[in-house]
């Protein structure tokens, strides 16, 4: 037996609330939750939702705000708002910050809610046709990719392949999120190296001296990659963090990279010093241009070689300072796993904290709570600009 896709219905009214399910409880599945603060438990603790259903006016964060979180925590879930408040203003608001499917006037007629039920149910199973069927041209595209990569070089594919436990390794000791992209960004980054003659890349790989035209066919490789990246469905992100990967200008330009990107110059420029057979001579080197990379990631790089540098996570953990939730603010690199009182991980350490994620963090604190004191890089200043990127990270590369 089929269980029908669950519908979230969040308002502040629970007499609303026990209407409409008992009403439509033979026609749909139904989870009811009291106001926002219900509802985000729902969506953490029970979700995803095929559908989510929300009040407009609602204590402490009103429908808007709260269908900005689902859009976030549950991006498939097709989102509805049911208000008694139909001026164009709300309308629009909830079209546009919440990516609104359907805007319902309360109170609303039986026929005209079933239809939007099943509608809203409709678009879900839509969507999530669309993503299986995303899901497996992905990973039938980075077959061929890696099959080819092997075939005609083997050398770039087995050097992909160390980038991939090299990355992944960098990146569980930083606590970054979605380390298979980048796992993907580090099997893939070097693809666009197939285009350089093969004597070039063995001079390269000895650090033998270059043509200028063959240092700057090496240092577009990475740019190559991530173009051919992009054609491949899901992979944006993926190819964003490849041709990301070019010497900082500066030390800003270098935090302004996504974050993946500065793994990866670590990682590759490792590799490319000779770290494969020589690592200790390849640590020397990094540490040599320890200007081009970002400190903690390449403080964390040393680490998982044994080598304990200034900046490790240990000397970091000692430069962090406690805050509470309220004092949360754009810039700050988080130190420590930001938890709700009920245990609820909303953000892992070593994230940095943008205008938005302040916003959402705020609005967690007010209507769940927080645990604290959380640690926070004191190292790292504050701004109210938010950084491109939720994680400030970033490198740079010796001949690329």
């Amino acid at each position: 037996m089929t269980t029908k896709p669950t519908i979230l219905l969040v308002d502040d009214e629970p007499h609303l609330l026990d209407g409409l399910r008992r009403q439509h409880r033979t026609k749909f599945q139904f989870q009811t939750a009291v106001g926002p603060a219900e509802g985000l438990r729902a969506l953490h603790t029970s979700g995803p939702f095929a559908v989510v259903v929300s009040d407009m006016r609602m204590p402490e964060m009103n429908g808007v705000e709260f269908l900005k979180e689902v859009k976030v925590l549950s991006p498939l879930s097709v989102r509805l708002m049911l208000t008694g408040n139909s001026d164009q203003e709300t309308a629009a608001l909830a079209v546009n910050e919440g990516s609104i499917f359907r805007f319902l006037s309360k109170p609303c007629e039986a026929g005209e809610f079933v239809q939007a039920m099943n509608d809203a149910l409709g678009q879900y199973e839509l969507a999530r046709k669309e993503r299986e069927i995303l899901e497996s041209t992905l990973t039938g595209s980075i077959r061929i990719v890696t099959e080819l990569l092997a075939s005609i070089s083997p050398a770039l594919f087995a050097e992909g392949v160390r980038a991939r436990e090299l990355a992944k390794q960098l990146a569980e000791r930083a606590a970054l999120e979605d380390v298979w992209e980048l796992e993907l960004a580090a099997m893939f980054a070097n693809v666009g190296m197939m285009s350089i003659p093969a004597d070039t890349l063995e001079r390269y790989r000895r650090r033998e001296r270059l043509e200028e035209s063959e240092r700057k066919a090496i240092a577009r490789a990475s740019v190559t990659s991530g173009r051919l990246l992009s054609n491949i469905p899901r992979l944006s992100r993926v190819s964003q963090m490849v041709a990301g990967m070019t010497v900082p200008e500066s030390p800003d330009a270098r935090n302004e990279s996504p974050v993946g990107s500065r793994v990866l110059q670590i990682v590759y420029d490792f590799l490319g010093f000779g770290g494969g057979t020589v690592p200790a001579r390849a640590l020397k080197e990094l540490q040599k241009g320890r200007a081009n990379y970002d400190s903690s990631l390449l403080a964390d790089f040393f680490a998982l070689h044994g080598v304990d540098e200034p900046g490790s996570a240990a000397a970091v953990r000692k430069e962090g300072i406690e805050i509470q939730p309220s004092e949360f603010m754009p810039g700050q690199r988080i130190l420590s796993d930001i938890l709700t009182t009920d245990g609820i991980l909303l953000l892992r350490a070593g994230n940095t904290l943008s205008e938005g994620s302040v916003e959402r963090l705020h609005n967690y604190a007010r209507l769940i709570g927080i645990q604290g004191p959380i640690l926070v890089d004191s190292r790292v200043p504050t701004t109210s600009t938010p950084p491109t990127t939720e994680t400030p990270y970033e490198a740079a590369s010796p001949a690329r």
